[in-house]
């Protein structure tokens, strides 16, 4: 309902009649879904913790700042330490697949990444503190690489996306240590000693690893013995956005949440099933009280 207090002389039996006149199923409907979404998006939270759950799995609720905090002392530890990151459809393959939930139960830090997760935290009443999603965590990531003389390996994507975020980056970002890059497009249920071996002898403090959920989740943990590394971080679909292959939703899509809608318009036939039936299957799922 409009805000009477700027229409001077109004009344609320006017502003009945303005809505009686213009009403119509869809406009009952707009405010309906207005209505359902401002509920998820604006509500009084219960509590406050540093870690919270959603079906089953436990993540860090942290800021951007904290969260670039935790990742530099990884990088200076004298041990590895596995960084993942959950949407709700990682909530959703988690839910239906335990091994999927224990390898993320292991990790070092979990974040939260995306709208629905964001919102199955609102539901049950939790204050996430930052949508701490890989995609804008990666430039700053970059940043705190580039202030600590670190080195980041890229592994992942197609032969083309690897190349293409490689001379991308080289480009933005001209004093970052690339110590290599290799494409995912191997066989990752055998030993890949070749490529381990590649990674370790590029010293690389930083290894990203892009094959998609939960590929690159089990990948990491059956590897993670060999590997040298000190940050081992799953990062999905980050290397065909920076590669130039996908482009972004444009800020104000982004602004109110709605990036999933601009995903399954670029990607129709591989994305809309995860959204359009994934995200009402997430938030049923959270409703129902599986934490």
């Amino acid at each position: 309902m409009q805000d009477l207090t700027l229409f001077p002389g109004r009344d609320v039996v006017d502003a009945n009649k303005t809505y009686l006149r213009d009403r119509s199923f869809f406009s009952d409907w707009k405010y309906l879904i207005k209505f359902l979404y401002l509920g998820l998006i604006v509500r009084t939270y219960e509590t406050e913790k540093d870690k919270y759950a959603l079906l089953n799995v436990e993540f860090s609720n942290f800021t951007y700042s904290e969260t670039l905090d935790t990742i530099k002392s990884f990088a200076k530890s004298k041990k590895k330490n596995v960084v993942n990151f959950v949407n709700a459809h990682c909530l959703n393959v988690a839910f239906e697949n335990l091994k999927y939930s224990e390898v993320l139960s292991k990790s070092d830090l979990v974040l939260p990444d995306g709208m629905g997760v964001q919102m199955g935290c609102r539901l049950q009443g939790y204050h996430l503190k930052d949508n701490v999603n890989g995609t804008d965590l990666f430039p700053l990531l970059l940043k705190l690489i580039i202030e600590e003389s670190l080195s980041v390996y890229l592994l992942g994507g197609t032969e083309e996306v690897n190349i293409g975020l490689t001379e991308t980056l080289r480009r933005d970002y001209p004093t970052l240590s690339i110590a290599g890059g290799h494409h995912g497009h191997f066989n990752l249920q055998k030993r890949n000693d070749s490529i381990i071996e590649e990674i370790n002898k590029s010293g690389a403090e930083v290894l990203l690893v892009a094959f998609g959920v939960p590929a690159q989740e089990f990948w990491i943990n059956d590897n993670l013995p060999l590997l040298n590394s000190n940050v081992v971080m799953g990062v999905g679909g980050l290397f065909d956005f920076y590669s130039g292959k996908n482009k972004r939703a444009p800020q104000w899509i982004r602004e109110l949440g709605l990036e999933w809608i601009y995903r399954i318009y670029q990607e129709p036939k591989r994305m809309w099933r995860r959204y359009v039936v994934g995200n009402p299957k997430f938030l049923y799922r959270v409703i129902r009280g599986h934490k």
